[in-house]
């Protein structure tokens, strides 16, 4: 075997394995995190303060999971009687789920959501002044 083909086996390589690599990624979907982003955007500000206002209540947050559900308990003190829990998941828009959150601690039934990392958002408050605590977790 002579250069000229050693060359040419090389460049074929790589050739297949770019194309491989083009056609892998460009069949991966990527959703947004929202279908109207620009306009929570402009709120923003607002998202900032409610995290800032939620770091006092981050460290009383435990979640734990058992073989069919998950618990959420604040220890000392809860932030509001009532709020929201979204569980955005990164890779499918359509597994989203936003549940109401009422009192100090909330069971999910682990049949509500598919295995995978979720990321998630728990909301509480009343007119401005909102709270807000982010987590992440994965479904086992």
């Amino acid at each position: 075997m002579n250069w000229g083909k050693g060359i040419i086996i090389v460049m074929s390589a790589f050739v297949i394995f770019i194309l491989t690599l083009v056609f892998t990624l460009m069949s991966n979907r990527v959703d947004l995190t929202s279908d109207d982003y620009y306009k929570k955007e402009i709120g923003f500000q607002d998202e900032i303060e409610a995290k800032r206002l939620g770091q006092k209540f981050d460290d009383q947050l435990a979640i734990q999971q058992s073989k069919d559900s998950i618990f959420f308990q604040f220890k000392d003190t809860s932030p509001g009687a009532i709020g929201t829990i979204e569980f955005n998941r990164p890779s499918d828009q359509k597994l989203d789920k936003t549940i109401v959150w009422k009192g100090d601690r909330m069971v999910v039934a682990k049949t509500l959501l598919q295995k995978g990392m979720y990321q998630l958002k728990f909301e509480f408050g009343e007119g401005k002044q909102k709270i807000q605590l982010n987590r992440k977790i994965t479904i086992e």
